[in-house]
């Protein structure tokens, strides 16, 4: 299961996020909360979620802020940020800091969802993928000669 931690200083959307959305068939169990982005940091810290859905606008330290000083200590939790605030040097800050997505507020339905759905797809095993060449038979032979040199390379 894949750790979130929810960063939002509105009370009823940060409750909201937590209590409307089912966290068990995204893989994933909320390990924390913070009402800004100061106890966020300290949260995200002790906890290392692999999520943190943050909010930009926030008393006491901003969600860019926080996930500056995060990544300076190698934090490597995937972030989305939701906002109001669609100002483009927020997005720029975000993108520098390498977020996973920035979501605008008011959110469509299933936008979280799908957020979370991107990060933790990326997120899967390489053996849960498909093969490569799921049609590749070993023991054909072909007419090119370096073609059948690299099969034998491989077979062996």
């Amino acid at each position: 299961m894949y750790k979130v931690v929810v960063v939002e200083d509105e009370t009823v959307v940060r409750r909201g996020i937590i209590l409307t959305i089912d966290w068990k068939a995204l893989d994933c169990v909320i390990a924390g909360e913070a009402a800004n982005g100061e106890e966020g940091a300290q949260i995200i810290e002790r906890i290392e979620p692999d999520i943190v859905i943050t909010d930009v606008k926030m008393p006491r330290m901003d969600g860019v802020e926080m996930i500056r000083q995060l990544r300076r200590p190698g934090c490597r939790a995937k972030v989305i940020i939701l906002t109001a605030y669609g100002d483009f040097s927020y997005a720029q800050s975000a993108i520098r800091l390498g977020v996973s997505d920035y979501l605008l507020k008011p959110l469509k339905d299933g936008a979280i969802e799908e957020a979370v759905l991107a990060i933790t797809r990326k997120e899967r095993p390489a053996a849960e993928t498909a093969p490569v060449l799921p049609d590749f038979d070993p023991d054909k032979h072909f007419k090119a000669k370096y073609v059948e040199e690299a099969l034998d390379f491989i077979r062996r």
